[in-house]
């Protein structure tokens, strides 16, 4: 699913935005700081010109009158510092403005797309403003662990409660470990137990903090893979989340499709989140069963049980 032309300049506008917008936040810093500190423009001053003598000295001189310069260069330096933290301003207040510090607002690092660019071209191309629309208020505390009765436990003594608790604790260490640990993960449970809703919090944390999120449900998983290329942005994203597997209509070519897309994000190290209401015997007589080995031995499995939660809601 390469970007199309018209997607590709609709990113390069985005850059030039960002830049633009950017370069007015220097210049209105820049203007604070003359209005505050005629000290500061007359070293500014001077460093300019220095620049230019020492730019001739490199020519014409001695490494000696070079060495002399650079010393003068620094105390200038030195000395803006010192009045910026005089007023109460980083040291770095009036440094270039980037919003991507990799690229410098360019899409571009050696010759080579830059992540933010990689990340700008996933949202394009999965209308990624859709996911902020649905996480938007989602944080883990919407997860509501009042809602699973701490009694009834199943055989081997949990009750939903404790599943519960055991799922919200594994999603907050995946958000925090996110980019050292690159974990997957497999929630399987009755229909209406929270895990959407926990999948969504794992989503809104990370696009908060800069990463690239597909949400897809299988069935718009499946579809798209009737189209999958080895670079498709389903391998590439940082997280992969797959909601309610087993919906989905399949056949023999979008299977081996689906083993693929698994397969490569776990040779790529790219975190993968499955949901689904099939149970673990379920799932290997659904798929393949090297489908179901790769997620039973690549996944952290998470249970979710108890009532319909959307019921509970509707009359409390």
């Amino acid at each position: 699913m390469p970007l199309t032309n018209v997607q590709y300049a609709t990113i390069k506008r985005d850059y030039d935005r960002i830049r633009s917008l950017n370069e007015q936040t220097l210049k209105e810093r820049r203007r604070e700081i003359e209005s505050l500190s005629p000290e500061y423009n007359a070293v500014y001053k001077e460093i300019g010109t220095l620049s230019g003598e020492a730019a001739m000295a490199a020519l014409n001189s001695s490494p000696g009158d070079t060495a002399s310069y650079k010393t003068r260069m620094d105390e200038l330096q030195n000395k803006q510092i010192g009045i910026l933290k005089s007023l109460g301003k980083p040291a770095d207040y009036l440094d270039p403005v980037y919003t991507c510090p990799f690229c410098r607002d360019t899409g571009m690092v050696e010759g080579q797309h830059c992540v933010c660019f990689k990340k700008k071209a996933i949202e394009l191309l999965f209308n990624d403003s859709n996911l902020r629309n649905i996480t938007e208020g989602i944080s883990f505390e919407s997860f509501d662990l009042s809602l699973y009765p701490d009694e009834g436990p199943d055989a081997v003594g949990k009750t939903p409660f404790n599943y519960a608790s055991e799922a919200l604790a594994v999603a907050k260490g995946f958000v925090k470990d996110f980019d050292s640990h690159r974990d997957n993960i497999f929630i399987y449970g009755n229909t209406g137990v929270g895990k959407t809703l926990l999948s969504t919090c794992i989503a809104g944390e990370l696009i908060n903090s800069t990463h690239s999120v597909v949400y897809l449900t299988a069935v718009d998983l499946f579809q798209r893979l009737e189209e999958y290329e080895e670079n498709s942005p389903l391998v590439e994203c940082d997280l992969l989340i797959i909601d309610d597997l087993g919906t989905e209509l399949t056949n023999t070519y979008t299977v081996s499709k689906f083993f693929y897309c698994l397969n490569e994000r776990l040779l790529r190290r790219k975190s993968t989140i499955i949901s689904t209401n099939l149970n673990l015997d379920d799932l290997e007589r659904t798929y393949t069963e090297r489908i179901s080995s790769r997620i039973l031995s690549s996944y952290i499995i998470m249970k979710l049980t108890g009532d319909d939660l959307r019921t509970k809601k509707l009359f409390s």
